[in-house]
């Protein structure tokens, strides 16, 4: 039914769809959930004519981002690459696109993974810095692709995509994609009891790059608690884990936690984005109870402890909630 590249889709799909909205501290979307048991992969009737696929909105960037028109950016580069009509499938197609909207057509090669249907459509759910500097940024992407093989079979998917831009002559260009969040992450022990609670979780929102992580036994069993500690209280939407982040603290050569397994980051919390979240809600709510419950290492948008303690700001973590243990 579905063409190989389409069906590598599937390896990613989340535990949960990953949802969200862009209107600054509007609530995330409350659509149905999309499950790894539940990923659709159905065939059309036989027809001449296929229905419309999903359809998403273009990203529009959130009130109070930094360096806004480096994400808008990003998402119109995946809008462009993800999406194609019936019959343009494939990297031929997806140069044509890139080329025809101000993109190298060379990128295309790296996206392979999303041009194995006959047609697709994906939307941009939440873009997150996984580094920026004053001239080269990687933004991890959350997207959701719906993609169809001309029998009419469909799946959708999410997964967290790490796309790199740099400026030159003060304007940026995307330049590479340094993770396609496709890989079907090495198991590397059996989930632990409280990392398969996490799965079922419906109060975690995990991208399917992210679920990957978890169902490989890649994630420290006390960043897993941690997640469920707090979503005892709060939904919790979590970008990444390892696969789909830079493996080094960006722009240095030291291993991030994140390669470790021994961070997450959540762009979310009860629907409210990090991005132009304000002191006092829940978001500011997480990192009091990341603090209290022990993690070494916390980054978001204030610094709750001051200077030597666990808790840390910058313009990197004004979009996203970082919970880790440092060692």
């Amino acid at each position: 039914m579905a063409m190989a590249a389409v069906a590598l889709l599937a390896g990613c799909a989340s535990s949960e769809d990953a949802r969200g909205t862009e209107e600054g501290d509007s609530a995330v979307s409350t659509t149905a959930p999309v499950t790894a048991t539940s990923t659709t992969s159905t065939t059309a009737p036989t027809t001449t004519t296929q229905p419309p696929l999903a359809s998403y909105d273009a990203y529009v960037p959130a009130t109070g981002e930094v360096e806004p028109e480096v994400k808008a950016l990003a998402a119109r580069f995946l809008e462009t690459l993800g999406s194609y009509p019936p019959g343009s499938g494939g990297e031929q197609a997806a140069r044509s696109r890139l080329e025809a909207n101000g993109f190298d057509p060379a990128l295309a090669a790296a996206g392979s993974s999303m041009l194995g249907g006959d047609a697709a459509a994906l939307g941009v759910v939440y873009p997150q810095y996984g580094g920026l500097t004053s001239d080269r940024a990687s933004v991890m992407a959350i997207v959701k692709q719906t993609a169809r093989s001309a029998e009419g079979a469909e799946i959708t998917s999410t997964r967290t995509i790490d796309v790199r831009l740099d400026r030159t002559g003060g304007a940026w260009a995307v330049t590479g994609i340094a993770a396609d969040g496709s890989r079907v992450a090495a198991a590397v022990a059996a989930p632990s009891d409280a990392a398969r609670t996490l799965l079922a979780s419906e109060r975690v929102v995990l991208s399917g790059s992210a679920a990957a992580d978890v169902r490989a036994g890649a994630v420290d069993d006390r960043i897993v608690q941690l997640l469920l500690r707090v979503a005892e209280r709060h939904s919790l939407s979590v970008t990444v884990f390892a696969t789909g982040h830079p493996p080094e603290v960006f722009g240095t050569s030291s291993t991030s936690n994140h390669a470790k397994g021994r961070a997450v980051d959540i762009y979310a919390v009860d629907g409210v984005p990090v991005a132009g979240s304000r002191p006092g809600g829940p978001v500011s709510t997480v990192l009091t109870e990341a603090v209290a419950a022990g993690s070494t290492e916390i980054g978001g948008p204030w610094d709750l402890d001051g200077p030597g303690g666990a808790s840390f700001t910058n313009a990197l973590h004004a979009d996203h909630l970082h919970l880790a243990f440092d060692r």
